[in-house]
């Protein structure tokens, strides 16, 4: 059985990839929503409190602390992921492609000035975590593949996923919220 795929590094993908790895068990967009509406309760909450009991140098630096960590908040989700693409050099928008057999996957780039292949057998992936849109397959703990599931050709996600899950077990996770 051989299933294809295929990724592209542009920016859409690694800013998912980014947003993902931040808070992997769950929705990225979720999360940040939840920390802005909870960051800003916190920060009326304290200047409320500040107008009824006068200003306290423990309130202002409990205010100046939520404040920065609703800044670090909106850079991770927001700039982090335009720093990792831009860091990516020449390896963005470079398209891979992945096939896999049964007892291995290959990937293949081929892009200008960038050749490259690798098979990896399937005892050898670190883990893998399926999301609505990609499967991520890591090599190790950092580095992973990004397989885009709406390309895949030759079979479907299910039978990917019957390919993998045998051999990882508890090394596939999915997350299909």
């Amino acid at each position: 059985m051989e299933i294809k795929a295929t990724s592209k590094f542009d920016y859409e993908t690694m800013r998912d990839y980014v947003r993902f790895s931040a808070v992997p068990k769950s929705d990225a967009k979720k999360h940040m929503i939840f920390n802005i509406f909870s960051s800003v309760a916190a920060i009326v909450v304290i200047i409320f409190v500040m107008f009824l009991f006068g200003i306290s140098k423990t309130m202002l630096v409990l205010l100046i602390g939520i404040i920065i960590m609703f800044g670090i908040s909106l850079f991770m989700y927001y700039v982090m992921p335009k720093i990792q693409y831009n860091s990516l050099g020449k390896m963005q928008n470079v398209e891979n492609e992945f096939t896999f057999y049964d007892d291995y996957l290959r990937a293949t780039s081929n892009t200008d000035g960038i050749n490259g292949e690798s098979k990896m057998k399937y005892c050898m992936i670190e883990k893998v975590i399926e999301k609505p849109r990609y499967i991520y397959i890591y090599q190790n703990k950092r580095q992973a593949f990004i397989v885009d599931k709406t390309t895949i050709t030759g079979g479907t996600v299910e039978d990917i996923r019957n390919l993998l899950m045998p051999i990882l077990q508890d090394k596939y996770y999915c997350y299909n919220n």
